[in-house]
């Protein structure tokens, strides 16, 4: 995926903002590490998903239903982060409230004081840096120069794994739907194997 910015001329056009699944990058997948072993998750992880993120974005805060680790290659990034066990009281359980634009507006925060009491952390990433985030967690990622390319993983838990905390996505999904989450399940094993025996891609993320 990729925008095109036409101020830049030709040679940046096509590189301005945009992400890649590293299995479409076969050779550069080979080499990445399992990266659950070091973590702790291989015991909790069907499969992990890798993306490659390049150039600038304004980004947008939202959350994913999936935990996942996000490291800087090359240039710089911005993070907001909220904690997961703030996430509804934030949002409301909007995924993408505010139409991902930003902050609550100083109206919203006078209708409701609490707002303020939210922590919110703000994070300066460089080469080398890296943050993971829990599944549930309000987060926005900013970039603003042409260098920039970044590595993260999504892990998509095996059956009724990866329910850590009350505020996860998965434990709060147990508790609304279990016949809801036995179809996510298979339709995560259905995409991998998808994959593995054809090459073909579906987008499974949302």
């Amino acid at each position: 995926q990729a925008s095109s910015a036409p101020h830049l001329g030709p040679a940046f056009a096509p590189c301005r903002a945009g992400y890649v699944h590293t299995r479409r990058l076969p050779t550069f997948h080979r080499r990445l590490p399992e990266i659950e072993e070091p973590l702790g998750l291989r015991d909790d992880v069907l499969r992990s998903q890798s993306m490659l993120w390049f150039g600038p974005t304004p980004g947008g805060f939202h959350y994913d239903e999936e935990a996942n680790v996000y490291i800087q290659l090359s240039g710089e990034s911005f993070a907001f982060l909220v904690p997961q066990n703030f996430t509804d009281v934030m949002t409301g359980s909007n995924r993408h409230p505010w139409g991902s634009a930003g902050l609550p507006s100083r109206k919203a925060i006078e209708q409701d004081p609490g707002l303020r009491e939210i922590p919110i952390f703000f994070l300066h990433l460089r080469p080398g840096d890296a943050v993971t985030l829990q599944g549930r967690a309000y987060h926005r990622f900013m970039a603003q120069t042409q260098d920039r390319v970044s590595l993260n993983w999504f892990f998509i838990p095996r059956w009724r794994r990866m329910e850590y905390t009350p505020a996860d996505w998965y434990s709060k999904e147990a508790q609304r739907s279990l016949p809801r989450l036995a179809l996510r399940q298979l339709w995560a094993r259905t995409l991998s194997r998808l994959w593995d025996e054809t090459g073909r891609g579906i987008i499974y993320m949302g």
